[in-house]
């Protein structure tokens, strides 16, 4: 397994003990590869359509992810933005740990209309995906 790196967005604030939350969380999930924490307002799609994997990641209290904003996160590999935690995702396991929070000044990053159809686009997204995220799109008033 790659070693995991602890990386933190500009603007971000881990809340104290939010890294070792992330590196607990790791132990209990040794096949992840990205560990992302809890920040207000962030953008995070849960991985709802792969039921085993959501279902073992509940049992961890851990919340299995498809796509997350990054703001502060343990990970494989660099993830500069959520069009890249999408890709990493697309093959890897990722999970968001409740119990390591961080905030973002300036309140929470979130993606615009545009942004999620061109992220949609990515081929690393199934059909059933991309269903699915343009329901939630269209479901909500933004």
């Amino acid at each position: 397994m790659e070693p995991l790196t602890f990386v933190v967005a500009p603007g971000v604030e881990p809340a104290p003990g939010c890294r070792e939350a992330l590196e607990a969380a790791a132990a209990e999930a040794p096949d992840g590869v990205l560990f992302a924490a809890v920040v207000e307002g962030d953008e995070a799609w849960p991985r709802i359509l792969d039921k085993e994997d959501a279902i073992d990641a509940c049992r961890h209290g851990l919340v299995a992810l498809r796509a997350v904003m990054p703001g502060a996160v343990l990970t494989t590999r660099p993830v500069a933005d959520f069009a890249a935690t999408a890709a990493l995702l697309a093959e890897g396991k990722g999970f968001l740990v409740p119990a390591a929070r961080a905030t973002r000044r300036g309140g929470g990053a979130r993606l615009g209309r545009r942004a999620r159809l061109r992220i949609l686009r990515a081929p690393h997204f199934s059909r059933e995906e991309r269903l699915w995220q343009l329901f939630r799109m269209l479901s909500r008033a933004e």
